[in-house]
């Protein structure tokens, strides 16, 4: 009975590593995808409830978003096509209002 309780611990212990590997590949996962450039309602998604494509053009639109930094234009310059750095927004927004410079 030893050896099969020391085997049902192993098992049980290797399941715990295992849950725990796949949420640092999660973790990961999500911090390279919040360094790449994402539409903007994918932005806003990432970002939480309290953010909308709307809020995030608005924000560039009013030149509180630096270009290249913050959001980039995938157009060919007739009609604007915004992708967001998601990394870079939540810092900005991280920082209190008066600290925040404009672009």
């Amino acid at each position: 009975m030893d050896e099969l309780s020391a085997i049902n611990q192993l098992l049980a212990t290797n399941q715990q590593v295992a849950a725990a590997l796949a949420q640092m590949l999660a973790q990961k996962q999500a911090q390279v995808t919040e360094q790449q450039w994402v539409s903007l309602e994918d932005g806003a998604a990432a970002l939480g409830p309290a953010f909308s494509a709307a809020k995030l053009r608005e924000d560039i639109n009013a030149g509180w978003l630096k270009h290249g930094e913050h959001y980039i234009d995938t157009s060919n310059g007739k009609r604007p096509n915004y992708a967001v750095c998601v990394a870079a927004l939540r810092s900005l927004y991280a920082t209190p209002p008066e600290k925040r410079k404009p672009a």
